[in-house]
């Protein structure tokens, strides 16, 4: 009998990080093993430059700017006959600022002089 050993494939989508509103998320933390391929899914509707890779870029889309979170899911699909590995992270995302001083005004210059 031959009893070939396949390695248990395992996934880390990253620990939870925070960006700004207009920016993108490389997924450097992300790490793996043991797979035969791997997906990237997200729980909003941003997108990611290639979902197949292990450190793609994530931009979120304005429905992710607006619900201020999204989940990111890393599966390592296995390799043989084993169980695929799944991990989580949350992205958190800040508004940007925004300030509204009003609209331009003109006004007149006044002198206050008082007579002694």
């Amino acid at each position: 009998m031959l009893l070939t050993i396949s390695q248990a494939a395992l996934a880390n989508a990253g620990p939870t990080a925070t960006i700004c509103e207009g920016s993108v998320y490389p997924l450097s933390g992300a790490s793996a093993s043991g797979y035969a391929s791997l997906a990237w899914s997200t729980s909003g509707s941003g997108s990611f430059d290639n979902l197949t890779l292990l450190h793609p870029v994530y931009t979120p889309s304005v429905v992710d700017i607006n619900a201020g979170v999204v989940t990111l899911t890393l599966t390592a699909n296995a390799l043989a006959m084993c169980t695929n590995a799944v991990s989580v992270m949350t992205l958190n995302i800040t508004r940007q600022v925004t300030v509204n001083a009003g609209p331009d005004a003109t006004i007149c210059q006044t002198f206050n002089i008082h007579a002694r």
